[in-house]
């Protein structure tokens, strides 16, 4: 148990009472005190059915990677077999991290695409780096197997021919190596893409877009972004930020932009725009605010649509989902009303399928392809 104690006090943990955000928490027993014996419990059993953990196992909402169940270490009386945990076990997982401008989360996704541990932190005003290199690390040490590569989408814009991100939130980060410095601190091999980019690759790999070879997905968080599928393959552009929807025009001589244009999408569609714009959390939006999100998103799609020959949008990140049916309603609607070319007609607008946990998803999605497919800067 002295080993066990020392490396979670590394990993930022002094003893199981630190919970690891909303959603994994260390237990109270370790086995024979190793790390990967340390049980792990999800914060409710709907988590822990959606994960592939049956609910008739014993010590229910509790998982142990040593095959047992239970407070007290006991041997499970039913085989569990969702897929993540098949005889306790994970045999491939990544390390998946996503940097927004309000939260910064890591976890571990196994390569059928569930999340195995995850937690989160808010993006601190400043000294963002330690902040989050102690969230990777601690998620490093809860992680049940060998990590193989680690993922990350993170707000834009970047330059793969330097490895570094400059997300428009974070104002501290211009052209952060973000890539290298993970790198070292890993020793794995690691991609970097933008959020909405990787939450494509997400929805493409085990989400709504599976099977899908022509969409776009979108991201509507403290920013607005946007990641391409086309013919099959996410579109990289000239220095890997194809896809930045939140900076097409949508209102000429509009709102001033953090970009430093005008009338950008992301300049009323944005958490952070709509905050300063109603002063309160989008959440707390009024219907009219709602509606009127709905409908600058549908204008920007109808663009979009034409220009990459589109009829699926997937849209995800904490505004939308959290406006939910009366802002894709809104959004539909002007879609309908504005692609009436033959090619764009039925452009359909849809809610990310993985909800909450494809950032996370995404960035593993980048971990597991291979370079000359991602072209991300792996």
């Amino acid at each position: 148990m002295d080993r066990c104690s020392h490396r979670l006090r590394k990993a930022g943990l002094a003893d199981s009472r630190h919970v690891l955000d909303e959603q994994v928490s260390f237990g109270e027993q370790t086995g024979n005190g190793e790390i990967d014996r340390v049980l792990l419990a999800l914060d409710d059993t709907g988590d822990v059915a959606r994960d592939g953990i049956e609910e008739r196992c014993e010590g229910t909402g509790w998982c142990c990677f040593d095959g047992r169940h239970g407070w007290k270490g006991r041997r499970r009386t039913t085989d569990c077999h969702g897929g993540t945990l098949r005889s306790g076990r994970v045999t491939t997982c990544y390390l998946a991290v996503d940097v927004g401008g309000t939260k910064l989360a890591a976890g571990v996704v196994d390569d059928s695409g569930r999340i195995v541990v995850r937690d989160s932190l808010l993006t601190p005003p400043r000294d963002v780096w330690p902040t989050l290199s102690r969230l990777i690390l601690r998620v490093v040490a809860a992680a049940p197997t060998e990590l193989v590569a680690c993922g990350v989408g993170c707000g834009g814009p970047m330059d793969p021919s330097t490895r570094s991100v400059s997300p428009l939130y974070i104002p501290s980060w211009s052209r952060f190596p973000l890539a290298a410095e993970l790198e070292e601190l890993l020793q794995l091999r690691v991609s970097v893409d933008t959020d909405a980019r990787a939450l494509a690759l997400a929805e493409a790999w085990c989400g709504g877009a599976v099977g899908v070879s022509d969409f776009i997905g979108v991201v509507m968080g403290t920013g607005v972004g946007g990641g391409v599928v086309s013919g099959g393959n996410l579109l990289q552009g000239r220095v890997g930020n194809a896809g930045y929807i939140g900076h097409v025009v949508v209102e000429p001589d509009g709102r001033p932009c953090i970009c430093g244009g005008k009338g950008c999408l992301e300049t009323y569609c944005s958490g952070r725009a709509i905050e300063a714009e109603t002063g309160r959390p989008p959440q707390r939006a009024p219907a009219a605010i709602v509606e009127r999100t709905g409908v600058m998103v549908g204008r920007a799609l109808a663009s979009v649509g034409a220009l990459c020959d589109l009829k699926l949008a997937i849209i995800g990140g904490s505004v939308a989902l959290g406006f939910g049916e009366p802002f894709f309603h809104a959004a539909q609607d002007e879609l309908d009303k504005r692609a009436r070319l033959p090619f764009t007609s039925g452009f359909h607008v849809m809610p990310a399928t993985l909800g909450p946990r494809a950032p996370l998803i995404g960035a593993a999605a980048l971990a597991r392809r291979p370079q000359e497919l991602s072209r991300g800067f792996g």
